[in-house]
């Protein structure tokens, strides 16, 4: 027989059923994680002592083999014999040839990483030379007899808590939760009226002991609610039947009411047409006013306004929304309608409320107290509340009669639209109440989660009704007519009280109307008079702007000429006359093109209908053109420069105007200065490949360097930087300088720069490299007479410099305001030089500057840079690339060839100038030993 935890039909089953994978999860979750930890670690640590094995014995290796001792490359050998981790280790010739080996090295290695392959080298003064291999194998024989001890042992804690895990939950089954569930069983297995007589006590403060509490609460309010609803229900019957009758007395006062209504439209009729006549007569004195140029009698604005008063009385249909609502709400304001509405929710048992679409309550009873003492006074609460009203608002404005929701809250809201006169002004709200029996562990639970009292709470909620959803359409669709109504009695008040105002309007206008015809008889015939006036003072003030606009066209310096629309000349002024050769007679109505216009300065024909001014006057195109020709009546040429701008009128094309200047002159000017301008680029042009003869070759860096690049970028045709690398004793120089200004004055600094550098490392010792800058200074102040008080210039440069000693295990850096970037396992180190130029003003002929000793044999790269590169402005922000940005560049390239390096540094500054200008010239210099 299964034992009864093995069941998983059972509490104890399910339950175990639950924990048990769960539990092996999670603790084989965390064995693994530990184990693949150790793992990692151990291997890590094995391939460290398989590097440090390598490391340790390189150098006397290399030293045995270049002796050709073999028996000491054995003894070597043999010496690392006794790692318990070793593998096998050989060592082979430059062929390939193995000179000693010592394990298993016909066994491959299980990893990539457990084997190291190192070249051998002899290294000299100028050159490094292979030699041979060492090539060491490790396995991991001991980390894997450690992981199966391992887990032998988390075997046996994985047992242990299971064992525990099953023992627990089936006590805790028994002893907790199976006695009280049968003696609740047993009890709601009698009758309601048994349950309700002889309720089960349960003493206990936990969770069984709310739900028995909260089942019979459930009970008795079920109880209450059902017999409410019998007398609910009767109620309501009788005030629907009252409210019918109100209904059918609303409509006979309403068809009174339109009687009335129609009476007042016929003398509104007669009255409208009168007031009309006089408003056309204002209309058209203004008319003759305006064709004056005077100013307006009447505003047309009120003329508009005196239309649109005319009284006239508007269908149910044209009535707008704000009047509607107006005389609804004034209607509702009265005190025997609002007593009616609360009779009528108290007959009904629930609450309600009339409210507009701006959230104003029009009317209500009053509101359960779980809402207004609890749910609209904490904020979460209230939240839930608003999302109810927007939910139901969203319902009804989908064309719905009636919607209804249950809010979070756990309370329920109904709520249908009021529509009058097709406009929809407010809506009628009934709530809160429940649907189904009263759930209260939930509201308990909310409660407590709210912060409420927890029996004042359950009282409040207790309170609201429980509602038979079949009967909420009723109530609803008695509270919408209701509401209906009192919105049609406000609309037919409204029209009464507008159409006596507008019969009151009609007696005045009609009082007015002759003696208004009067007054504009009268003042119609005086501005007639006036605009007599008027047209004399305009023709006298035409004649004079004729005059001006004649003596502006004689007195201007350039030729101007009009034409129609068909290109017919129509004037001239004075110095067009004098440069085309032509008298005015000869021009005036003739078409322009075929006299002046009609070859290209080729020689060919032009085409009339590719000339601009054909296409001002033709389509109303306005040009600028520069390199064409106006041909004179002898017969000779000369080159124009000239604007031609079309006429309007009306929104018509009525020609166009052209005006010319003789450009002969210009054009011989601009010509001498692009043959000047041609001799001074291929004199810059020729300066430039002087300097980059100055420019070190490849060949040195090569020689000497593992790797190098060497980025130089002038931003003119020549340039203020400049980069060397010399042989200086038993070693290599290799600097960079950034001399003041760029184009031809920084090309020529770097001259002097050359000059002085090349006689420093003359008369400096090789190696000391802040005393061969000293010097450099030292020439250059002198050289340009900046050293003392009279010297008119402030010229010099910044520069770094690094000396590589001659075995190339060390090198010695100084810089003059320049600095030295390092590049070595994922980090930069800055190395600054001294903050002082080279050759400036100001500065002691003696300063010296600092040097720095760096090691070669760590495998970093080191490179220096221009502040051209540096001070670029670009980017989204238009800032300067910045040292921040320069060496994120020089770590994201770390394991890149230099020669690719280079496309790079190259590529990402074009990317980053984008649009902007280039600021400087930008040199970089980078190199790997």
């Amino acid at each position: 027989m299964t034992p009864k935890f093995l069941n998983f039909s059972s509490l104890s089953g399910k339950l175990l059923a639950i924990y048990m994978p769960l539990t092996v999860v999670a603790v084989l979750s965390v064995f693994g994680v530990l184990e693949v930890g150790f793992y990692r670690g151990e291997r890590a640590r094995l391939i460290e002592n398989l590097t440090r094995a390598a490391d340790g014995q390189t150098a006397a290796i290399e030293a045995a083999v270049w002796d050709f001792d073999i028996q000491a490359v054995r003894k070597l050998l043999e010496e690392q014999s006794h790692l318990p981790f070793l593998q096998s280790a050989q060592v082979f010739d430059e062929n390939g040839k193995i000179l000693a080996a010592i394990g298993e090295t016909g066994t491959p290695p299980r990893a990539s990483d457990f084997r190291i392959d190192r070249p051998l080298q002899h290294t000299s003064v100028m050159s490094a030379k292979t030699i041979g291999r060492l090539v060491l194998t490790v396995h991991d024989d001991g980390i894997r007899a450690a992981l199966y001890r391992h887990l032998w042992i988390n075997g046996a804690i994985l047992l242990v808590l299971m064992s525990t895990l099953i023992a627990g939950t089936i006590f805790g089954v028994r002893a907790v939760i199976s006695r009280p569930l049968e003696e609740f069983r047993n009890s709601i297995g009698r009758s309601p009226e048994e349950q309700l007589a002889a309720p089960l006590h349960w003493e206990r403060q936990d969770e069984l002991g709310d739900v028995l509490r909260a089942y019979h609460v459930m009970l008795e309010a079920r109880h209450r609610a059902e017999t409410a609803m019998v007398q609910r229900e009767e109620e309501l019957r009788m005030a629907v039947i009252q409210a019918e009758a109100a209904r059918m007395e609303a409509e006979a006062a309403e068809r009174l009411l339109r009687d009335k209504v129609e009476e007042i439209e016929r003398f509104n009729h007669l009255a409208v047409g009168r007031e009309l006549r006089i408003i056309e007569l204002k209309k058209q004195m203004n008319t003759v006013l305006e064709d004056a140029g005077r100013a307006l009698k009447f505003d047309p604005g009120n003329l508009l306004e005196e239309a649109l008063v005319s009284p006239t009385f508007a269908a149910d249909g044209d009535i707008d929304f704000e009047t509607v609502k107006t005389e609804f709400v004034k209607l509702l304001n009265e005190n025997e309608l609002q007593n009616l509405f609360t009779d009528f929710c108290k007959v009904a048992g629930v609450p309600a409320a009339i409210i507009d679409l701006e959230a104003n309550v029009l009317a209500s009873s009053p509101w359960q107290r779980a809402c207004t003492d609890f749910h609209r006074v904490n904020n979460a609460s209230c939240a839930r509340c608003i999302e109810s009203d927007t939910e139901l608002s969203l319902n009804l404005t989908e064309g719905k009669n009636y919607a209804m929701y249950r809010c979070k809250n756990g309370m329920t809201d109904c709520a249908s639209p009021i529509v009058i006169a097709g406009h929809h002004v407010a809506n009628v709200f009934i709530g809160q109440f429940h649907t189904n029996h009263l759930d209260e562990a939930f509201f308990k639970a909310q409660a407590e989660d709210l912060g409420f009292d927890v029996e004042d709470y359950l009282a409040a909620v207790r309170e609201a009704p429980v509602m038979d959803e079949h009967s909420l359409p009723a109530i609803l669709g008695f509270l919408a007519r209701f509401s209906k109504l009192m919105g049609a009695f406000a609309i037919e008040q409204w029209k009464a009280l507008k159409g006596k105002e507008n019969v009151q309007q009609e007696r005045i206008a009609a009082m007015n109307l002759a003696e208004d015809a009067e007054m504009a008889r009268a003042e119609l015939d005086a501005y007639k008079d006036q605009l007599e006036d008027l047209v004399e003072e305009r023709t006298a003030e035409l004649r004079d702007s004729e005059g001006r606009t004649r003596l502006l066209l004689e007195s201007v310096g350039e030729g101007v000429f009009g034409v129609d629309n068909e290109g017919r000349v129509t004037f001239l002024n004075p110095e067009a006359i004098r440069l085309l050769g032509y008298e005015a007679e000869e021009l005036l109505g003739q078409k322009v093109h075929a006299i002046i216009h009609h070859t290209h300065p080729d020689g060919t024909e032009y085409d009339v209908k590719t000339c601009p001014m054909y296409k001002s006057y033709t389509f109303g195109e306005s040009h600028r053109i520069e390199d064409e020709v106006l041909w004179r009546k002898d017969g000779t040429r000369f080159e124009v420069e000239y604007h031609s701008t079309p006429i309007m009128k009306d929104g018509e094309i009525t020609g166009a105007v052209i005006s010319f200047a003789d450009i002969s002159i210009r054009k011989e000017a601009e010509a001498k200065l692009q043959d000047a301008y041609g001799v001074i680029s291929d004199s810059i042009t020729y300066a430039s490949s002087i300097q980059r003869s100055v420019l070190t070759g490849d060949d040195t860096m090569t020689a000497t360097m593992s790797d190098h690049l060497v980025l130089w970028e002038p931003r003119d045709v020549v340039g203020g930087d400049i980069y060397w690398c010399h042989l200086w004793g038993d070693g290599v120089l290799v600097a960079l300088a950034d001399c003041t200004g760029h184009g031809v004055p920084g090309a020529f600094m770097t001259l002097i720069a050359s000059g002085a550098l090349d006689r420093a490392m003359t008369d400096v010792p090789p190696g000391q490299v802040g005393e061969m800058i000293q010097r450099m200074h030292q020439i250059i102040q002198v050289m340009l007479g900046q050293h003392g008080d009279r010297g008119e210039s402030d010229d010099g440069l910044e520069m770094g410099a690094c000396f590589l000693h001659g075995d190339l295990t060390k090198m010695t850096f100084a810089g003059a305001r320049f600095s030295l970037f390092s590049v070595k396992d994922g980090a930069v180190d800055e190395i600054k030089g001294t903050k002082k130029g080279i050759g400036y003003r100001g500065i002691l002929l003696g300063q010296t500057y600092a040097e720095t000793e760096l090691s070669l044999q760590n495998g970093a790269s080191f490179y220096m840079s221009s502040d051209g590169f540096l001070d670029q402005v670009g980017g989204e922000r238009r800032r300067m690339f910045g040292k921040k940005r320069f060496k994120e560049l020089l770590l994201s390239m770390e394991d890149l060839p230099f020669a690719e390096q280079k496309k790079k540094f190259y590529k990402t500054l074009l990317e980053y100038q984008g649009e902007d200008i280039r600021r400087d010239d930008v040199s970089v210099v980078g190199f790997k030993v």
